[in-house]
């Protein structure tokens, strides 16, 4: 016999069905949906470009994964000695032209996309001292500009051979130590700068040819004070970039790439506050500065750790001649340092209101 089903059972089921319906119904409209006017979802229409900057941000905790197979696998032991016993980071590197050309540095590009403007062109006929800012959570516009060919940067300045420097550190983890090196990154150190300054270029056995070295002088510790819209810059306590130039008589050249600081979100980190203290402290143990910091997902705008999509341009600044002096005196690197400062305030003034229009603060050096 069947079960009489009675109407008010029916009217509950059919209330509890509607209401079921509608959380779904709410569920659903939280989704965000993919806009193809939005500029954070630019990477939608172009998936290689957002399996690109995937790739880069990948490259760190791939090559640690390799560091660990390099350890544990005796058979790759010898690759270790090699890499312990390699001078190439501190003797100008080991460019493979071919991998700065890879079109994956293309679609890198692409996703942003990144640019460079330069005031003024660079006669080969001097080594240069390229001072960067700022650093950002990562300096993706200064990587793409100047450690691969996606803007033909050799046919922007021709005649100079371009080494971004980054931590010592990296130059040590299996593999990512490769591909840096190929690219023509070198490590921040002064050892290595003064081989390419001193040795390389002007001072080289190739005619015709100069030799210029990208320092982001802020370092990670300005990675600390990145926020969106606003520009504060590690530069008071800086002088070592002003001695290498004026010891290698090399030309200082301001540069500031735009939107740097507009690809994540990072954690609020006042100074003072506790969090600054244990990120300071771990700078001075460890070598690097950590930062809590977030982005947009591989799908498009939700939250994730690819940088959003903002336009990069790193605008090359007209360059500073400098005398060279064998041991630069106190009073000489604190002219050149100011000159710089002047000068990179004044790159900064004529281009805020065409790369920097939503800011929030002016450039601002705090420390």
């Amino acid at each position: 016999m069947k079960t009489p089903i009675g109407s008010s059972t029916i009217d509950h089921n059919v209330d509890h069905t509607t209401d079921s319906m509608e959380r779904i119904k709410n569920f659903v409209e939280q989704i965000p949906i993919y806009n193809p006017l939005s500029d954070l979802s630019k990477a939608y229409r172009n998936p290689l470009a957002t399996f690109a900057v995937a790739f880069w941000m990948a490259l760190m905790p791939l090559s640690v994964l390799g560091q660990l197979l390099v350890w544990f696998n005796p058979f790759l032991w010898p690759y270790w000695l090699w890499i312990n016993m390699d001078s190439a980071p501190v003797k100008g590197g080991r460019v493979l032209p071919w991998v700065r050309n890879w079109t994956i540095w293309k679609y890198f590009k692409s996703y942003f996309p990144v640019n460079i403007v330069k005031e003024v062109d660079l006669p080969s006929d001097t080594n240069y001292l390229f001072a960067a800012h700022p650093h950002g959570i990562l300096p993706l516009g200064l990587w793409c500009n100047f450690a691969t060919e996606a803007n033909h940067i050799s046919e922007e300045f021709p005649g100079i051979n371009f080494s971004l420097c980054t931590l010592e550190s990296n130059f040590t983890i299996p593999f990512l130590r490769d591909l840096m090196l190929s690219l023509g990154i070198l490590p921040v150190s002064e050892e290595s700068i003064r081989y390419v300054l001193e040795k390389t270029g002007v001072h080289g056995r190739e005619k015709g040819k100069a030799s210029a070295i990208i320092d982001v002088v802020g370092g990670s510790a300005e990675s600390l004070d990145v926020q969106p819209g606003r520009a504060r810059l590690t530069l008071k306590k800086r002088t070592g970039f002003a001695r290498i130039a004026i010891e290698t008589g090399s030309d200082l050249v301001p540069v500031f790439t735009f939107g740097e600081n507009e690809m994540f979100y990072q954690v609020d980190n006042p100074r003072g506050s506790w969090l600054r203290f244990i990120q300071e402290t771990l700078k001075t143990l460890i070598g690097m500065s950590p930062t809590l910091f977030w982005g947009v997902s591989i799908k498009g705008p939700d939250w994730g750790f690819l940088p959003m999509q903002v336009p990069l341009t790193s605008v090359v600044g007209r360059p500073i001649k400098v005398q060279k002096m064998e041991k630069a005196t106190d009073e000489a690197i604190e002219n050149l340092k100011a000159q710089y400062i002047r000068e990179l305030k004044a790159l900064y003034d004529r281009h805020k209101d065409t790369y920097a229009k939503d800011r929030k603060e002016e450039l601002d050096i705090v420390q």
